[in-house]
């Protein structure tokens, strides 16, 4: 990590960026996954007890600024709400369960709704 405070008068401002290694399981396929992220970092600091502040605003006392939160945050923001191994995962197959990745299976994956079943004989005939 780097990164800097600047001081703008009663408001310290952070700015940093973040490197970091993240292990994750495919959502596809269920391969373990290891990601190199990064995430960047820009968050105003307040006097403790600054009048009007919202209730999420970071704030800092005398000398003392913690950035632990603002840098928990971003690095939890800056990781995919769904984790694929490669943009084109084929995934796993829902019937036998083989990795489409690495052989084709020749299962049935239609499902129909047996509500409409009685369609699907119409349409044959």
């Amino acid at each position: 990590m780097k990164g800097t405070i600047s001081n703008g008068g009663d408001v310290l401002l952070l700015q940093a960026e973040e490197k970091f290694v993240c292990h994750g399981t495919c959502a596809r396929c269920l391969k373990d996954v290891r990601m190199d992220l990064m995430a960047q970092v820009e968050e105003r600091y307040y006097p403790e007890g600054t009048a009007g502040l919202e209730e999420d605003a970071f704030t800092y006392q005398f000398d003392v600024v913690d950035v632990t939160d603002a840098l928990r945050e971003s690095l939890l923001l800056a990781i995919p709400a769904r984790v694929l191994c490669k943009p084109d995962c084929k995934g796993i197959c829902p019937v036998c369960g083989a990795d489409r990745n690495v052989t084709d299976c020749h299962c049935d994956t239609r499902s129909i709704d047996p509500r409409l079943e009685a369609l699907k004989a119409l349409l044959e005939k």
